[in-house]
């Protein structure tokens, strides 16, 4: 499954009680991600899809204990091919992660300002 990053949570400290603060996790240099994922097509024509996931890489544990599997080049063969699949060994290196505005904490946003780091 492609994919331009995905978001975590981390609760942050709060004046009266902890906030959630959404984090964006993407490539460095700005190329996409391939997640390992399965779909399947029920009766009716109805499609589903899911995204599988596996421990936190060193960089992003901070944020959360899990990520989605993220193929390198290499691992997308195999993947596809009915192998199980392998996280990227040069995901800690590939991939960055900052703050971005509180807004994500609604369901119904969507706006492009979702990616836009609130640092720097």
């Amino acid at each position: 499954m492609p994919a331009s990053g995905y978001f975590e949570w981390k609760a942050m400290p709060g004046p009266s009680k902890p906030l959630k603060q959404p984090f964006y996790i993407t490539r460095k240099d700005g190329r996409p991600m391939s997640f390992a994922g399965l779909w399947e097509r029920w009766k009716d024509d109805l499609q589903s899809c899911t995204i599988i996931t596996t421990d936190a890489c060193e960089g992003t544990k901070d944020l959360h204990s899990r990520m989605p599997l993220v193929l390198d080049r290499d691992g997308l063969e195999p993947w596809l091919s009915g192998e199980a699949p392998s996280l990227s060994c040069s995901v800690d290196e590939d991939l960055h992660f900052f703050p971005v505005t509180p807004q994500m904490n609604k369901p119904a946003y969507n706006e492009p300002d979702c990616i836009v780091s609130l640092v720097g």
